[in-house]
């Protein structure tokens, strides 16, 4: 079968047999209709640096892909999947100065609100006094890294706790095996509201307290200080 830059398929659709079909000019427009790949695979071998190599418009959808199976304008699916990825994106590290694995972009904002950049360094951004990532039943492990918060501006906690479950197990922890020597800004733990008047710098509550200790401070080399 050879398709010109003037053919046109109204009913029965095309087959395409092991021989294949070559267009290599005029391109192939389906409209009102589907493709279907049986035991096939799509692949797009692109030179393009200005235009998008794979393209899904659908500016009428509102409500499609909130739930349920099979849904969402765009859709990956498998039940068998086992230790495989349903989604891969790969690209040469060593040569990524600046882009994305992943990017998610307001257009009414013209700005990005995720991304997944070099080293799988992730960014949100999001709205204050808003969660912007959940947890549920989940742990959060961080190795060779820090935790820090700057410039929340709600007025209200910014770092809060919460176990009504544990009995033993202990609400925060703060350890370390090496010689300390930090003192003053650097100290081990530091409480410091520099603004503080007539507030309280750091409170101990035990409404329930009848045998035990509100605070325990432990030492066991102590020579000065």
């Amino acid at each position: 079968i050879t398709l010109g830059r003037a053919t046109t398929i109204t009913t029965g659709g095309l087959t395409v047999s092991d021989t294949g079909v070559t267009i290599t000019t005029g391109g192939l427009t389906v409209s009102d209709t589907q493709i279907l790949l049986s035991d096939g695979i799509l692949d797009v071998v692109d030179n393009s640096n200005t235009l998008s190599s794979l393209r899904v418009t659908n500016n009428t959808a509102t409500s499609w892909g909130i739930g349920g199976a099979s849904t969402g304008v765009a859709l990956l699916r498998s039940t068998s999947l086992t230790t495989g990825s349903l989604l891969s994106l790969q690209l040469t590290e060593s040569a990524l100065a600046g882009g994305f694995y992943l990017r998610c972009f307001d257009v009414t904002a013209g700005a990005d609100v995720f991304t997944v950049g070099e080293d799988g360094a992730i960014v949100v951004t999001g709205v204050d006094s808003t969660n912007m990532l959940t947890l549920t039943a989940g742990d959060l492990l961080l190795t060779l890294g820090s935790f820090t918060v700057t410039n929340d501006d709600d007025n209200a906690l910014t770092v809060s706790v919460t176990n009504n479950t544990t009995t033993t197990g202990g609400m925060a922890r703060f350890s370390g095996s090496g010689v300390y020597t930090g003192t003053g800004a650097s100290s081990f733990f530091l409480v410091s509201p520099s603004g503080l008047t007539t507030g309280t710098a750091a409170a101990v509550t035990a409404a329930a307290l009848t045998t035990g200790n509100g605070l325990v401070i432990t030492t066991n080399a102590q020579t000065t200080g």
